[in-house]
């Protein structure tokens, strides 16, 4: 089941639908809604609205809702797809026009969200986003990933990514994010990838072996 979630997930990443309505925060009550179009228009018109959105509905008290109610049963749906739409601040090719000043105060902003999410969303599926998104990230910004070492180290580490000593499929995607980062691991996260019962972690570790780290 995990490969065919991941998969589906990967998926509704990548393409989003078109937009159905003008840019507002509701209620995600159909699996088949994505708001990933709107979003990425509301960054590019208006980053602060967008911004002060992002945090209004990942309020530790809209997060109880949306597990609560089971009129929100999507919700962690329109979480991944705001996360996903705010990597475009970092995006060098974007249509976003503001003075550098702002934009690096936005970009700030943003990459304390995303970091905030990848460690504190209940949903493994929107703390799975975060990752992807930060991998959007690195690869428009290489010379920058180091900025979000120390975060992916944590989340790789963090024990609700672990069910009785088998990484769940984030950690997969923290090793392929730190590995396309060209990121080294550090001693506890090498280890504590060995010691995983999940294979797919143990065989990523692999990829580190080569002489691209070993001055990193």
């Amino acid at each position: 089941m995990r490969p065919l979630v991941r998969s589906l997930f990967l998926l509704l990443f990548c393409i989003s639908a078109v937009a159905r309505s003008a840019p507002k925060t509701h209620v995600i009550r159909n699996e088949s809604e994505w708001n990933l179009s709107t979003y990425l228009s509301l960054v590019e018109q208006n980053p602060s609205r967008m911004l002060a959105m992002v945090e209004e509905q990942f309020r530790p008290e809209a997060r109880k809702k949306a597990r609560t109610h089971p009129d929100m049963a999507f919700a962690w749906q329109d979480r991944v797809a705001m996360v996903g739409a705010l990597t475009e601040l970092f995006n060098p090719e974007s249509k976003i026009r503001l003075p550098a000043e702002d934009l690096k105060r936005y970009r700030a902003q943003a990459q304390s969200f995303m970091e905030r999410v990848l460690l504190e969303d209940p949903a493994l599926l929107v703390r799975d986003g975060a990752v992807e998104a930060i991998r959007r990230v690195n690869r428009m910004r290489p010379r920058e990933a180091k900025n979000w070492k120390k975060s992916l180290e944590k989340a790789f580490m963090d024990r609700q990514n672990i069910l009785e000593g088998e990484g769940l499929f984030i950690r997969e995607t923290i090793l392929t994010a730190m590995r396309e980062a060209s990121l080294p691991l550090n001693t506890s996260m090498r280890k504590a990838a060995e010691l995983d019962q999940n294979p797919k972690v143990r065989g990523l570790l692999g990829l580190w072996s080569t002489r691209a780290f070993d001055t990193l």
